[in-house]
């Protein structure tokens, strides 16, 4: 299979800590064939001083600069349409790819329209925090269509996909959430999606992780839940409009929208309580029993009394 061309898209952004150790590892994959596509997203710090300096030394890297800062999801739907290999993988500019990550991803994607593997967690000095991501946040990952609309659980940075998964993905649509999250779902609605139990990334956690990996065990705070159902909210609208998704799962987009929004209600939320209760197996499925069970309570209560709350649980 080593005549297919590979391209790996990557979007970068004031990375300069931890750059030249991913772009190290991406450039001494096992698996020669590669295009890399890099998209700078304006960054102000040494990165396109770096991205410069491999652009020279390897031309299988192609290097573009945003005018002006786009944000993570447009950088990486850049990155995305100036591909040309048969199969894309994304890379983030702060992890660490080991060196069959390529070749492993290949070999096993088949029929796929997708294809994702575990990752080994590390901090930023590259110390082993987790041998297993999936053991420490994903624990269910036999997934339907109500499972990735209400969460994603394919970490891009892990994923190869078929060039064929562009044609139902590109051009992303406004407000999409998470470019990996919205790659996820057209692949199950287009095809199937396989996963690699094997860590063939160490990814790195810091803070300033645009998303990094979850605490299974952590309560988020009143403000991340607000901040997050207002995205989640406007994310889910726009599935709406998308003409893959069936009537039956519009139908279910449309409650979910509305359990979002009920969450900004002054008082009760039967609706949500009962919406909870009825599709409880697919809501925080990574989470241990006590976490889901918090959160169907919760559901009950609106956006001030829930805040009322936190002043307690503080």
């Amino acid at each position: 299979m080593g005549d297919k061309l590979i391209s790996i898209a990557m979007a970068t952004y004031n990375g300069e800590q931890f750059i030249v150790e991913q772009l190290n590892s991406i450039l001494s994959q096992s698996y020669k064939n590669l295009e890399i596509i890099i998209c700078d997203d304006h960054s102000i710090d040494a990165t396109p001083a770096i991205l410069k300096k491999y652009l020279q030394e390897d031309n299988r890297i192609k290097l573009f600069f945003n005018d002006t800062t786009l944000g993570l999801v447009k950088n990486f739907e850049n990155a995305l349409s100036l591909c040309t290999g048969e199969y894309i993988a994304l890379a983030d500019q702060d992890d660490v790819w080991e060196n069959n990550k390529i070749a492993s991803l290949l070999i096993n994607i088949k029929a796929s329209l997708l294809i994702h593997s575990d990752a080994t967690l590390i901090d930023s000095q590259g110390t082993v925090i987790n041998n297993s991501y999936t053991l420490y946040s994903k624990k269910n990952l036999e997934k339907n269509i109500y499972s990735y609309i209400i969460e994603n659980n394919v970490t891009g940075c892990t994923a190869l996909f078929s060039r064929e998964l562009l044609t139902y993905a590109l051009p992303f649509p406004k407000n999409i959430l998470v470019h990996d999250w919205w790659l996820v779902l057209c692949a199950y609605k287009h095809g199937t999606i396989t996963y690699l139990d094997h860590p063939l990334i160490r990814y790195r956690q810091h803070e300033n992780n645009q998303i990094g990996a979850s605490d299974t065990a952590k309560i988020h705070s009143f403000e991340q839940r607000e901040k997050a159902y207002k995205k989640t909210s406007l994310f889910l609208k726009t599935l709406l409009n998308i003409p893959f998704f069936s009537v039956g799962e519009k139908t279910f987009i449309a409650r979910l929208v509305q359990y979002y929004e009920d969450f900004f209600t002054q008082g009760f939320r039967f609706r949500s309580l009962f919406f909870h209760l009825r599709y409880f197996r697919y809501f925080n499925e990574s989470k241990p029993f006590s976490y889901r069970l918090l959160g169907l309570c919760l559901s009950f209560l609106g956006s001030e009394k829930q805040r009322n709350l936190w002043k307690y649980l503080k």
